[in-house]
């Protein structure tokens, strides 16, 4: 299981109860209020493609926001590599407010 801790850490959690592993190559997340490193979830290919999706708050204590970032996750090496901001919210806000959401996949529509 992974799971993310409002500082910034992504932690992978074994089943076998063993002490978690940290994960490193997370992005620098803005702390302070109820800011921080929100959610993960995987990619409904992750069996294949290995690819996780963070959402977190970015900026400064005077202009901030919430971004969604798109990541490989190598559980040998411990690290995200790849990174790439997929979502970003506008506008930044002027000061540090609460923070929350939900990650969400869905379907892409198909034409026929």
């Amino acid at each position: 299981m992974l799971v993310t801790e409002r500082p910034g850490r992504l932690q992978h959690v074994h089943a076998d109860g063993t002490a978690p592993s940290h994960i490193g190559g997370v992005p620098e997340v803005l702390t302070g209020e109820h800011a921080g490193l929100m959610e993960v979830i995987l990619d409904p290919d992750f069996a294949h493609n290995r690819t996780i999706y963070l959402s977190y708050v970015h900026g400064t204590d005077d202009s901030s926001t919430v971004r969604v970032m798109k990541a490989t996750l190598d559980l040998g090496g411990k690290t995200l590599s790849d990174q790439q901001v997929i979502f970003e919210a506008q506008p930044y806000a002027l000061e540090l407010i609460n923070y929350g959401g939900r990650l969400a996949l869905t379907q892409p529509a198909i034409s026929i």
